[in-house]
């Protein structure tokens, strides 16, 4: 059972973290294409946004291979052979609660210890063309000048004292 959930776990991780790392991947080049972030730095955004993707992935494809392995396992009806021959579920689950144990501390360490060090990480990567475009997204930043210089007195008309 602990090998049947290993082997479809081992290969469905790697399948979901690139379809999610391509979503991303492709905003990040849209981001770059416009100006937006340095175009060098994409793949150094894709590569800090894996451990958040993988605290997110690792339990989800835990479960998704625990289902395959588990309704497998019903269709051949190998878990009638272990009632028959007196083990219960109990004992068959207890071999992956191993396995789930350490997607479970290895997804707690990724999503409360490295997906936050990266986080800064990323806001300094994109923060390298302008410094002043993470502040005010580009359309606000005319308006913002255009409002402070109408709060501003106009210096012809400030009568002097």
């Amino acid at each position: 059972m602990l090998r049947e959930v290993a082997l479809v776990w081992i290969a469905l991780t790697p399948i979901l973290v690139i379809i999610l790392l391509a979503k991303r991947f492709t905003k990040y080049l849209a981001q770059a294409s416009a100006g937006e972030i340095p175009a060098d730095a994409v793949w150094q955004l894709v590569a800090l946004k894996i451990p958040s993707h993988l605290g997110m992935i690792l339990p989800l494809t835990l479960f998704l291979a625990m289902l395959l392995g588990l309704s497998r396992m019903y269709r051949d009806s190998e878990m009638t052979a272990y009632a028959a021959s007196g083990i219960s579920r109990v004992h068959v689950l207890k071999g992956v609660s191993g396995l789930a144990g350490l997607v479970f501390l290895v997804s707690g360490a990724l999503s409360l210890f490295v997906a936050p060090w990266t986080g800064p990480k990323i806001v300094i990567s994109t923060n390298k063309i302008a410094p002043v475009a993470m502040v005010f997204p580009r359309s606000d930043i005319a308006t913002s000048f255009d409002r402070a210089s109408a709060m501003m007195p106009d210096p012809t008309t400030v009568a002097t004292n």
